[in-house]
């Protein structure tokens, strides 16, 4: 009897566990499950004499908002979002001036401390569209061992159908300076 409670026990443990796995998704705010894909990812993609450039990819089927520099509008691509608006969506592959931060990672080095950035007073907006990537620059000292950067986003099922997002809390995706190759791409890409 004992052994059958057991089986039983171990039998639901495995299927709620297996469900959850399979559930790649996220609940919006009216409780609707979302199926989202995969996920948002930064990675490297290459550097130059002075700057590594990052590359944040959308493998969703979910286009995400991003923080940049300047609004990105002579695209020649939009994107319908699930709220009905249509957007320009980044170029791809192609770099553009994301914002993103510098934090800490591990211990400061001795006499290091986080790289301050310059940035405008304002921002804009802009959205990678589903299973695209855009790529952007980070100055040498800004990825150092004990350094990472983190770039913010945000689903497009948490913006309202007046273009405003919901008080969710915003995503992010890191790149840590110990994460570099030991062997470098170099790249000469055209601004």
């Amino acid at each position: 009897m004992k052994k059958i409670q057991i089986l039983l026990l171990t039998i639901v443990v495995a299927t709620l566990v297996s469900r959850a796995q399979s559930d790649v998704g996220a609940r919006r705010s009216d409780g609707r499950f979302i199926d989202i894909g995969h996920t948002v990812v930064l990675d490297y993609r290459c550097q130059d004499k002075q700057n590594i450039f990052l590359r944040i990819e959308n493998n969703m089927k979910w286009a995400v908002a991003v923080r940049s520099d300047k609004l990105y509008y002579r695209t020649g691509k939009t994107v319908k979002l699930e709220n009905g608006r249509d957007f320009f969506s980044l170029p791809t592959n192609k770099p553009v001036e994301l914002q993103y931060y510098v934090e800490q990672f591990g211990p400061l080095q001795d006499g290091h401390t986080i790289p301050q950035l310059a940035r405008p007073d304002s921002g804009s907006i802009n959205w990678i569209a589903p299973r695209e990537s855009v790529y952007f620059s980070v100055p040498f000292r800004s990825l150092r061992d004990d350094l990472q950067v983190s770039v913010n986003f945000n689903y497009e099922w948490e913006m309202d159908e007046h273009g405003l997002f919901e008080t969710t809390p915003e995503h992010k995706v890191f790149f840590r300076g110990i994460d570099l190759p030991e062997k470098p791409t170099s790249c000469d890409i055209a601004r």
